[in-house]
């Protein structure tokens, strides 16, 4: 099967022909028809992570594709059906055919491309498990997303309206129209005021970046309120102290969490947006393009033949 390889930290990318892996009783072989980029991916082809993997390997996390064997401890999926999942950390969806744990692979949403779909299982996971399961959001809450018109903050927005609540959200003058969008109910312009002078008495506030923005969304939010963050966490201690909660996120894998995200999705409630598709032999360019922002924001997506 065709892979992408890192066979060297800090060396390009190769694509090569490698064994198909072959599925554990616990495992589904699938044949990945689409793979998208996320920062993990990025982090990890630039080397960032290699105290703590191994190469040679195949790098990618997001998937959508075919079932084409199932391990004899199976039930939810068989062969034939089209699927979608991630796999975390260990990776190996930037190639033809790749192996997912149970968890790790839920039904595709049938009103999705393998495109689209492979688009949805970090990024949607990471709003919902912040949203609901850390942050246990309620109807009628004001919560504030940080940088609403990224991959992650896009769901978030959706589903925080869908949930009843009042959204406000940060994004550049580039993303405002597709902020708006989204359906939140107040816009603020981070690269041009600070939204500490505009916000105030926050229920929950769901952060996709890091430093400082943590510990000034402290300012903004009610006694007892709940901040999440799929950056690294700053300031817990202040937190702790003002009587906040601040987590920091890392999504896990679950098929009735990617279940229920389908479910809105094809019932037309929830929106996928793809900036660009290229080509698994095109890794290298699609890595450089999906951190290009003067464009606004970008989802790129892999289309594996």
């Amino acid at each position: 099967m065709k892979a992408v390889r890192i066979n060297e930290w800090g060396q390009p990318l190769q694509i090569e022909d490698i064994p198909r892996p072959v599925p554990a009783n616990d495992e589904v072989l699938v044949r990945v028809r689409a793979a998208s980029i996320n920062p993990m991916e990025v982090f990890v082809t630039a080397g960032y992570l290699q105290s703590r993997l191994s190469a040679p390997m195949t790098p990618g996390t997001d998937f959508a594709g075919e079932v084409v064997e199932v391990g004899s401890d199976i039930t939810h999926v068989k062969a034939g059906d089209a699927v979608y999942g991630f796999i975390p950390f260990r990776g190996g969806t930037f190639a033809q055919f790749a192996v997912a744990k149970a968890s790790e692979v839920a039904q595709k949403p049938p009103s999705l491309s393998f495109e689209q779909a492979a688009a949805v299982p970090v990024t949607a996971l990471a709003a919902w498990q912040g949203l609901f399961q850390t942050a246990n959001l309620q109807k009628g809450e004001r919560v504030l997303i940080h940088r609403v018109a990224g991959s992650v903050g896009s769901f978030a927005a959706q589903f925080a309206k869908l949930h009843g609540a009042y959204v406000i959200g940060t994004a550049d003058s580039e993303d405002e129209a597709f902020a708006r969008q989204l359906g939140i109910d107040e816009h603020i312009n981070f690269k041009e005021t600070r939204f500490e002078n505009h916000v105030r008495d926050v229920d929950v506030v769901f952060a996709t970046v890091g430093g400082d923005v943590i510990t000034r969304s402290f300012d903004v939010m009610k006694p007892g309120g709940r901040l999440v963050t799929t950056s690294q966490l700053e300031g817990a201690e202040e937190a702790q102290r003002r009587g906040l909660q601040a987590t920091a996120l890392v999504a896990q894998p679950s098929v009735k969490d990617l279940n229920e995200i389908s479910q809105l999705i094809d019932a037309g409630q929830v929106k996928v947006y793809v900036t660009d598709t290229l080509s698994l032999e095109q890794v290298q360019t699609a890595l450089e393009v999906s951190q290009q922002r003067d464009t606004g924001r970008r989802k790129v997506v892999l289309s594996i033949q």
